[in-house]
């Protein structure tokens, strides 16, 4: 699928397959990683300079995405607050609009930049999207700060693999 998704954007056989690779290799790091210690964290949700894209408008909610992630590491670690339901259900519901207010934007973007793997792009953004939207707040309630260091590390990951690895791709750094 992969494979069909990048030759339908326009990438030959052997970049295609490149790209599988990656894809394959990100996914195995992706589970070594679940495992990751609190400064670890901490560092993947910092927004760091090698995230820039040199796309002002772009960069400032990537930031505000970094922020988000801050939010959810908080949360997480705020022993004193005993029930997290409700700003756990405030930190998604700001993080699913925000997210697709920039994916409006970023599309946009790339659509005036005639940028050649929009589809797969956004078909990227459409998922994170339905994850975000597919989470069981009921399941949540039972097992709050496992259910946020779930998001944290999904949340996190995908902001640092899809900047460094998909965003980079229209980079005019």
């Amino acid at each position: 699928m992969i494979i069909i998704l990048a030759i339908i954007n326009g990438l030959n056989l052997k970049n295609s397959l490149k790209f599988f690779k990656k894809v394959v290799i990100f996914n195995i790091i992706r589970k070594l990683l679940l495992t990751r210690t609190k400064e670890e964290v901490l560092r993947m949700i910092r927004w760091q300079d090698k995230y820039a894209l040199g796309v002002v408008k772009i960069d400032e909610q990537h930031r505000k995405l970094f922020e988000i992630a801050g939010e959810i590491e908080a949360l997480l670690n705020d022993e004193f607050i005993t029930d997290k339901y409700d700003d756990i259900v405030a930190i998604l519901g700001e993080l699913k609009d925000y997210t697709i207010q920039h994916f409006k934007d970023e599309e946009e973007f790339m659509l005036s930049h005639k940028f050649p793997m929009f589809l797969t792009h956004k078909m990227m953004h459409n998922d994170f999207v339905e994850k975000i939207e597919s989470i069981d707040l009921s399941k949540v309630d039972n097992e709050q700060n496992l259910y946020l260091k779930e998001i944290l590390n999904f949340v996190g990951e995908w902001l640092v693999e899809h900047i460094l690895v998909e965003d980079a791709k229209y980079s005019i750094n």
